[in-house]
């Protein structure tokens, strides 16, 4: 692997969305995962 290639655009912005996109499914469960022991503490 080159330097140039470590360094591209394409590969910046792909590292971005994918760093993004599990930034929100860990919050989306992080989310879910609440609702869901507060309901069955309420239980």
């Amino acid at each position: 692997m080159h330097r140039e290639d470590l360094l591209s655009p394409d590969l910046l912005s792909e590292i971005v969305l994918l760093a993004g996109a599990t930034l929100i499914f860990i919050t989306l469960a992080a989310i879910v995962l609440t609702a869901f022991t507060r309901t069955a503490a309420a239980l």
